[in-house]
């Protein structure tokens, strides 16, 4: 099976997190391109994980950690968005990650640490602060 018929299903989540990780959907969708850009570029560097949804974050994870994206700030008009936004903003990245790959994306705390390729014990510090 092509590697676009099995991540298609798993990119509605991934926008999703973009989104949270990033505090707007513009930069969430622009780390995304460059997720799919990253693999249509080398399918090979795809990794080999317990599932195909973990593989894909891992990839994303590995270009939201290696490239910087400037984009202009998006001003949400609800009160609890910017609120929401500005509560994640103030965690570091790899906190932020870890609590949203857990709370939001439903990950355990094994496959958090195969995406942020770390310890299963560092995820569980991660989430901890």
């Amino acid at each position: 099976m092509p590697l676009s018929t099995r991540i298609a299903s798993h990119l509605p989540y991934l926008r999703r997190y973009a989104r949270a990780v990033t505090g707007s959907q513009q930069s969430g969708d622009a780390y995304v391109a460059a997720t799919l850009e990253t693999l249509i570029a080398d399918v090979s560097s795809f990794p080999q994980t317990s599932s195909d949804r973990v593989s894909l974050y891992k990839v994303f994870a590995a270009v939201f950690g290696s490239v910087r994206m400037d984009l202009p700030p998006s001003d949400s008009p609800f009160a609890w968005e910017r609120r929401a936004s500005a509560n994640l903003a103030a965690l570091p990245s790899s906190e932020r990650q870890a609590f949203l790959l857990t709370s939001v994306e439903g990950f355990t705390p094994e496959e958090t640490a195969q995406i942020l390729d770390v310890a299963v014990e560092d995820v569980d510090l991660l989430l901890a602060e």
